[in-house]
């Protein structure tokens, strides 16, 4: 995979799909911002966070923090 002789293909593939889907860009599609979300064992979302950037995700205290929050609702 990280061979260069397969970087032209990798290109190829990722030039295709922008031009089938105009919309993949920074904010949709394999490329996308993140979002985080908690979701209860019974499948009620809890809490959501869409990233504004790339690296904009939940720190593992906040996770413990929502999850100590729902439990205790």
């Amino acid at each position: 995979m990280l061979d260069p002789r397969a970087m032209g293909a990798a290109i190829r593939a990722t030039a295709a799909r922008v031009s089938r889907h105009p919309t993949a860009g920074v904010s949709a599609g394999i490329l996308g911002l993140p979002g985080d979300f908690l979701v209860a064992p019974s499948g009620l979302l809890l809490a959501v966070k869409y990233g504004v950037h790339a690296d904009d995700q939940w720190s593992v205290d906040d996770v413990l923090s929502l999850a100590a929050q729902a439990a205790a609702s």
